[in-house]
């Protein structure tokens, strides 16, 4: 299988975890990266770089696996004539949960919990935690979920030298 790793910031721990998967892995990975300075700018505006460097490439990957400081979204958009049936993942690298706090910080409960604790308690409008047009409720939210599911143990089963399963 032909992994293309996109990553628009291409140093330290990103690094290091790009190169140490290609070199683990029992697929034939590439990566795809732009050089590893100007976080704010990468995340921002790498997404248009990389597409068009993507669309240049010759050989095409079966899967796509991209780093969250990748706006996936405009590279999706700007890549679509190519990638519209091409399975892709996101790899959360820092994801907040896990990342270790320094050593003046302050342990609080994230504000985004208080706040939203707050908003159900007295919120009954469309806004509310029941009716909000995201939430999975029906057959239609368990079908998105069913797939969500799916699409995540196929990319793991990839990750572990499997095939992805047509």
């Amino acid at each position: 299988m032909r992994l293309l790793l996109i990553e628009p910031y291409d140093t330290g721990s990103h690094a290091v975890w790009l190169r140490g998967y290609q070199r683990h892995s029992a697929h034939d990975v590439r990566l795809l990266t732009l050089e590893g300075k100007f976080w704010q700018w990468r995340m921002l505006g790498g997404a248009v770089t990389l597409a068009e460097q993507f669309l240049a490439l010759d050989e095409r990957p079966d899967l796509i696996v991209a780093s969250d400081m990748l706006d996936l979204t405009t590279f999706l958009a700007l890549t679509r004539p190519v990638t519209a049936h091409m399975p892709v993942a996101v790899y959360f690298h820092e994801n907040q949960l896990t990342y270790p706090g320094g050593p003046r910080q302050k342990l609080q409960p994230p504000m985004r919990d208080s706040r939203a604790r707050g908003r159900r308690a007295s919120s009954r409008g469309p806004s509310s935690p029941s009716t909000a047009p995201w939430t999975r409720s029906g057959p239609e939210g368990r079908a998105g979920a069913a797939r969500e599911t799916k699409l995540a143990r196929n990319v793991l089963l990839c990750m572990a030298g499997q095939p992805w399963p047509r």
